[in-house]
């Protein structure tokens, strides 16, 4: 397949991008700063600047999927300026991409187009929800508006015959650079839990994140919204916990809420709201998960950046331990399907 990744310098994109490229796949990629992609990702990817990027641009290439993944950073200090460029780059990239297939004749249209989205669209809910949940922007939360706008402006703008998938991404869980400042911060025992620990986490092991957008475009029987998390689900709390364990380290500290809104703003948010999601439709689609206990995903990418992991000491629980979950298909899907 020939794929079109945009972002593609960011932290999911490139490992995704050189993945693709290793299965013998063709990938350009997009972006507003191509010498600083280029540097990040296999040689062997063409990389393109968004005013190249035109339906002539893609009826030439016969682009057989687009992965959207452009966006400015989340994690940065929420202010007026800054949460305008996060939405609004978000909503001009599909703007642009849909935009793009609408001119191109039906048959040099993309088979199909994944965006990112994210469970944080979900906001706190006190209940496990999945794909089937209806979705609601909170008002309270940047992050479950930022979702709800790009997904709404993805629904009205879909293009016939091509397939449109949602991937609502939890935490991605890699040796990246943001996981090796967490494991130094807790080898130096600034390790902290965020407020009171019991914000339920969905996540995935980077390697599974993969391997999930694989599956997708693959085949072509899948469309709509996909949670890309795994069927095990933590806290905050055992979060920090383990990533403490991998440098054989406690966790000493823990900041209220409170404080983290003080020093945060409306950022933090994105460390105090929870929500137990689930993966529901890839449960369904048949995928199984190559690491599904988070114990052994961060170990895996603490072994990758470098870090010594500590052994589990004898008798010591795996987090898996601490909420059972099967990691087979379901067959049921909780709530109502939304149509997407």
């Amino acid at each position: 397949m020939k794929i079109l990744i945009t972002g593609c310098s960011g932290a999911l994109a490139c490992p995704l991008a050189n993945a693709l490229l290793a299965a013998g796949h063709q990938v350009i990629g997009v972006s507003r700063k191509p010498a600083m992609a280029a540097a990040k990702v296999d040689p062997a990817m063409q990389i393109i600047h968004w005013a190249q990027l035109t339906a002539g641009f893609l009826g030439l290439q016969r682009v057989d999927a687009i992965i959207n993944l452009a966006g400015a950073p989340m994690m940065q200090r929420w202010n007026a300026q800054t949460k305008a460029a996060i939405l609004g780059s978000r909503l001009d990239s599909v703007s642009i991409l849909y935009g793009l297939l609408r001119q191109l004749p039906a048959h040099r249209r993309p088979e199909c187009v994944i965006n990112a989205s994210s469970v944080s669209i979900y906001s706190s809910r006190k209940l496990p929800v999945d794909e089937f949940s209806a979705v609601h922007a909170d008002d309270a939360f940047f992050q479950s508006r930022v979702w709800h706008a790009v997904e709404s402006l993805i629904n009205e703008l879909q293009v016939p015959g091509v397939r449109t998938l949602i991937t609502r991404l939890g935490l991605v869980i890699g040796a990246d650079a943001l996981m090796n400042r967490m494991l130094r911060l807790s080898r130096y025992y600034l390790g902290a839990t965020m407020g009171d620990g019991t914000q339920r986490i969905g996540w995935i092991a980077r390697r599974d994140m993969v391997r999930a957008f694989m599956h997708l475009l693959g085949d072509r029987q899948h469309e709509g919204v996909f949670n890309l998390v795994t069927p095990r689900p933590i806290t905050a709390a055992q979060l920090t916990q383990g990533i403490a364990r991998c440098v054989n380290r406690p966790v000493l500290f823990r900041i209220p809420g409170g404080l983290l809104r003080l020093l945060l703003g409306e950022l933090a948010g994105n460390f105090l709201t929870s929500a137990d999601a689930m993966p529901a439709r890839l449960q369904m689609a048949r995928f199984h998960w190559s690491l599904p206990d988070f114990d052994l995903a961060m170990r895996s990418a603490a072994s990758e950046l470098g870090h010594r992991c500590a052994r589990k000491t004898e008798g010591e629980r795996p987090e898996s331990a601490l909420k059972p979950s099967s990691t087979e298909p379901v067959t049921e899907p909780v709530g109502t399907l939304r149509n997407h």
